[in-house]
């Protein structure tokens, strides 16, 4: 579970319980320190193999995290590429991912010349045994015949169909899903709900929230921000770009970005979705790579699969998708399945609630100050 995050103020969520939501990001102003981290060992030496302990007035204050240099030399070398030196994946375990909670500053291994923090020594551990399952990396656009480009921007337009047809998809301004699990805390049950928060083309936001606080993520093409509870942080690289991943591989979100440079859409064949004759869309932006499965008879999107994080290491991801409700001249899917490798990867997502063009306050997607 993600820290939480202790004062904020409450709302109540309908039909279920009152549970702790910030109106924006500015309730939440901080000045957190940076942590000395890594034991104190110069990170340049680090990732030359070497544990060679820093000094403390030859440091530099960087994201969450102090960093002290055995030399002048090592401390310029980071300040010139600080993304060859720093924690990587902005202090998230290398094991889970940089969507995750934070690793310890002091739990380190290096990898392939980069530095990896974990939340355990069981993520550790499962980390140096097969790093390659841990590691992001951008696909490659989908490629195909001069038919199948033909045939995949057919089958854009089934799928746009669909979900009601390209002028309610187009339509579309601002986006929230809001899901709901049980679960227990001290012996009782309590509820935890995530809001996936979108305002058109370029700004996510996502907040997971429990009975006891909250972790916030802010997510614009140029700039990030999460929000737990040792302050508010600028997103690492890496981190804002899994995250507009994530965002895109919901199925909606991603034929609404149909126009924008670098989408490519490929014919991939047929097959089928339970009982459900689909032909295979293969799309690639944002290096992020997924296929849809459109449903032959009704042009519906029935399942998305892709190579990706679910929980922890890599691998292929299929969500197929059902119940599909009409919200305001959108067709939307209300169940989510999930399955990772193969095997089922958690209990099917049901959406206790989606809304189409929502009115937002601009403050929650205002970059903290």
């Amino acid at each position: 579970m993600k820290t939480a995050l202790p004062l904020m103020q409450s709302i109540l969520l309908a039909g279920t319980v009152a549970i702790a939501l910030p109106p924006s990001w500015s309730a939440e102003k901080r000045s957190p320190q940076p942590v000395t981290c890594l034991k104190g060992f110069d990170p340049v030496a680090l990732t030359q193999g070497r544990e060679v302990p820093g000094k403390t007035d030859i440091a530099v204050a960087h994201g969450r995290y102090r960093y002290l240099f055995s030399s002048q030399e090592n401390k310029s070398a980071f300040e010139s590429h600080p993304d060859r030196y720093e924690i990587q994946l902005g202090g998230g375990c290398g094991r889970m991912g940089p969507l995750s909670g934070l690793g310890s500053p002091d739990r380190f291994w290096v990898h392939d010349r980069r530095i990896y923090v974990f939340a355990s020594d069981q993520c550790m551990n499962s980390f140096k045994a097969a790093p390659d399952k841990h590691i992001e990396s951008d696909d490659p656009p989908p490629t195909g015949s001069g038919a199948d480009l033909q045939r995949g921007l057919e089958l854009v337009d089934r799928a746009l169909a669909g979900f009601g047809g390209a002028a309610s998809v187009d339509s579309i301004t601002s986006l929230e899903l809001k899901r709901v699990r049980a679960y227990k805390a001290d012996g009782e049950d309590k509820e935890q709900a995530t809001f996936n928060r979108m305002i058109f083309p370029d700004r996510f936001r996502l907040d997971e929230v429990w009975h006891n606080g909250a972790v916030h993520d802010f997510v614009r093409f140029d700039t990030g921000f999460r929000v737990a509870s040792d302050g508010a942080w600028p997103m690492d690289e890496l981190v804002r770009r899994e995250f507009i991943k994530s965002f895109r591989r919901n199925p909606l979100v991603l034929l609404k970005a149909r126009k924008e440079p670098g989408f490519r859409a490929v014919a991939a064949g047929i097959g089928k979705i339970g009982e459900h004759g689909v032909e295979w869309l293969a799309l690639g932006l944002d290096g992020a790579n997924c296929t849809l499965g459109i449903e032959v008879a009704t042009g519906r999107v029935l399942g998305i699969r892709y190579r990706g994080r679910a929980p922890s290491a890599i691998g292929d991801v299929v969500r197929t998708f059902s119940d599909f409700r009409n919200v305001d001249g959108v067709n939307v899917p209300f169940a989510v399945a999930t399955s990772f490798n193969d095997a089922a990867a958690s209990e099917p997502r049901l959406y206790a609630a989606v809304r189409v063009n929502p009115k937002f306050d601009p403050g929650l997607f205002a970059s903290p100050e």
